[in-house]
């Protein structure tokens, strides 16, 4: 035990309350009418205000309400992605108060094309899809040596892919990319 006078400090940890968004981030994906389980974080558990959630899909510009109502001790949403293609989305947490509040960095949503393969005479291969909204073209992938690899590019919604080795195993994938370069997810 020391005797006698003792230097000390005092040190703050000023901690504000603060609510984070934990998913999604930004440089996501997704596709529109996709489930999405929108997650957050309350720093310090002190948000008893009722949380309200917002989306734009023009990088901040304009924001609509997802729900307005939100129990201060939620920490998720499930949320149906909407039915627009931008890759300028973004996902806004607040509280009413407007005091606390986090949003996303910038996530694409796009049409994700349904990929039909039927094996024709002679090694043929006839690739199908369904349309996508504002899309312009679409990119045919072929999985080689477990990479993705850019066959072609088309307006069409087929493509043909001649001698492809019989009893052979390949693996095709297409992607919708509309006019301004936004690419959706690859078909699976």
């Amino acid at each position: 035990i020391a005797m006698g006078a003792q230097a000390f400090h005092v040190i703050y940890d000023w901690s504000s309350p603060m609510l984070e968004l934990r998913y999604p981030l930004g440089r996501e994906t997704f596709a529109p009418d996709e489930n999405l389980r929108i997650r957050w974080a309350d720093s310090l558990g002190m948000t008893s205000d009722t949380l309200e959630l917002f989306y734009s899909a023009d990088d901040g510009i304009n924001w609509t309400a997802i729900d307005q109502e939100i129990s201060g001790t939620a920490t998720q949403y499930q949320f149906t992605v909407p039915n627009i293609v931008s890759d300028e989305v973004q996902i806004r947490i607040q509280n009413k108060s407007g005091t606390l509040a986090d949003t996303t960095s910038n996530f694409t949503i796009m049409g994700r094309p349904v990929l039909t393969a039927e094996t024709l005479c002679g090694g043929q291969v006839n690739l199908s899809w369904h349309a996508i909204d504002n899309t312009s073209q679409y990119e045919i992938f072929e999985l080689i040596n477990d990479e993705w690899q850019l066959l072609q590019s088309t307006t069409q919604l087929t493509y043909d892919i001649p001698n492809s080795t019989v009893g052979s195993y390949h693996c095709y994938s297409v992607q919708a990319v509309s006019s301004s370069g936004i690419r959706g997810l690859r078909s699976v």
